[in-house]
């Protein structure tokens, strides 16, 4: 499907949600379970058990009219951002499990210039990790918006969410492979780009945040980075000073995230950019990001990060 941003997410939105109701109102399965089996119906065929004629008809008359549009990625993936929460509210599933659209651009843009990528650059191709996948709704807004091919692999432990993953992916077109396992069980795969949205967690007396950025180092290829968010209590852990001695890489900057878009008492978040390479002399940029709204101070901040980012080349050899 088409890259570009277009105008008929609350049509996708309203056809999958009347799909969705049937299947509510027949079997009585939650929301998030009607979400996967529509998915499932659009890309495969009807799975017709236990569903009368008429539910059929309805749904193959619906699931015509998706399949007659032409639907663009962004339009597909925010009319199930919406669906998502919809589903999550039913089934009382976090809603920050959901990355913001605010935040996924942000990362999208963070390693477009990391990496070099022009806007017409449509051949250079990279594998990307997503560690904690969800919803995959990070690494589908980052694969939308970059003019490239990306190799995308996620892990994520939930089996609902890995479900729901593989079809939000397949219904864009995005290409993943995703392993259904605990976040720090061991992978191979070599990667530029490892992303995640790490939550304030303790697993065995184990700050996970720390666990997580070690254990993947070793995925990082040499001219490789890491972006991660992190709660902004993350230099504060008792776990600190073992953090500090057991990883091997560099904590290049810190992007403090708008309070606006977390709960109220939340303690926010903020963009974590590293490399797994060790630089024995580095300063590490810290830096506030204001919402959108504040237009010149949101891109004045934009082009500070730039400089920083064609310093780093000077750094990192």
């Amino acid at each position: 499907m088409n890259k570009t941003n277009g105008f008929k997410t609350d049509e996708f939105y309203e056809l999958f949600d009347q799909a969705c109701m049937i299947l509510n109102e027949r079997l009585h399965i939650d929301y998030l379970s009607c979400l996967i089996r529509v998915g499932k119906d659009i890309l495969y065929q009807i799975n017709d058990q236990k569903l009368e004629d008429e539910d059929i008809t309805k749904l193959t008359n619906i699931y015509h009219k998706i399949n007659q549009e032409t639907f663009m990625n962004e339009e597909i993936r925010q009319a199930m951002e919406l669906l998502v929460v919809k589903a999550f509210k039913h089934i009382g599933y976090s809603l920050d499990l959901m990355t913001p659209d605010y935040v996924c651009y942000l990362f999208a843009y963070f390693i477009q210039k990391l990496m070099k990528i022009e806007e017409d650059n449509t051949i250079n191709t990279f594998t990307m990790l997503d560690v904690g996948l969800g919803t995959s709704n990070l690494s589908n807004a980052i694969s939308n918006y970059l003019p490239c091919d990306i190799n995308r692999i996620g892990v994520e432990k939930d089996q609902r969410l890995v479900e729901l993953s593989q079809i939000f992916s397949d219904l864009q077109g995005n290409d993943i492979k995703i392993y259904y396992q605990d976040y720090l069980k061991e992978i191979t795969d070599l990667c530029s780009i490892v992303i995640g949205d790490l939550d304030d967690e303790t697993v065995d007396d184990k700050y996970l945040p720390y666990e997580v950025i070690c254990h993947y180092n070793n995925n990082i290829k040499e001219d490789g980075y890491f972006l991660y968010m992190i709660p902004n209590n993350f230099f504060n852990n008792e776990h600190l000073p073992s953090f500090k001695q057991n990883f091997k890489g560099t904590l290049l900057g810190l992007v403090v995230l708008p309070q606006e878009l977390f709960q109220k008492n939340h303690i926010g978040k903020s963009i974590l950019i590293g490399t797994s390479q060790y630089i024995s002399s580095f300063d590490m940029m810290v830096v506030q990001m204001p919402i959108v709204q504040k237009q010149n101070e949101f891109h004045e901040t934009l082009k500070k990060i730039e400089k920083w980012i064609e310093s780093l080349e000077e750094n990192i050899k």
